[in-house]
């Protein structure tokens, strides 16, 4: 599930409409309805207020985004490790080992504390 379609299913769900939801983010429905639909990402703080208004958990409103996030990261750190190893030098070697130790946390950890 998108984070755009939680924002859209947790408001249909309460059976709020987006007109009220709208006006308590203080935005006009059409920009709501972009961030539903996903035509734009939500900002931290729509999540958070989505979080107060309906109860869902950030970390719920986060995962998408999360998944996300780590793969970029996974992504651009085996690119920055393959160059790394062309021109290793005594003074890379020690920020090499934590790329390398991020890259493996990445990987390894399903969840984090949001």
């Amino acid at each position: 599930m998108t984070t755009t379609h939680t924002l859209r299913q947790v408001r249909t769900d309460a059976e709020v409409t987006q007109r009220d939801v709208a006006f308590l983010l203080n935005m006009d429905t059409g920009n709501l309805a972009r961030y539903e639909r996903g035509k734009r990402m939500p900002t931290p703080q729509i999540l958070l207020m989505y979080h107060i208004l309906f109860g869902v958990p950030i970390s719920e409103l986060l995962a998408p985004l999360l998944k996300e996030v780590k793969q970029s990261l996974i992504e651009r750190s085996s690119l920055l490790l393959a160059e790394r190893d062309v021109q290793l030098t005594p003074k890379s070697v020690q920020s090499t080992a934590y790329i390398n130790a991020i890259v493996n946390d990445l990987k390894n950890t399903k969840t984090y504390d949001i």
